[in-house]
């Protein structure tokens, strides 16, 4: 993997499954596998490690994407 631009904090996997809400660390491996997480932004001794502005955009992401399925499914007056 390619050295990407530091971007705040490194977060291991333990931590991103907390900040997400996620207590397991296995629930975010099945989400990476699944495409539903972006893979690790550093790897080190086998060990993932994302910065702070991946998990935000990941974050925002689901919000918008559960914004436009709640306006589309809104109805109409």
């Amino acid at each position: 993997m390619s050295n990407p631009e530091p971007s705040g904090n490194l977060n291991s996997s333990r931590a991103t499954a907390q900040i997400l809400g996620q207590g397991s660390v296995r629930t975010l491996k099945r989400w990476i596998a699944a495409g539903k997480f972006p893979k690790p932004d550093v790897i080190q001794n086998g060990r993932g490690y994302w910065f702070d502005r991946t998990i935000r955009k990941h974050v925002r992401g689901l919000v918008s994407e559960k914004a436009v399925a709640t306006t589309e499914t809104s109805p109409t007056t």
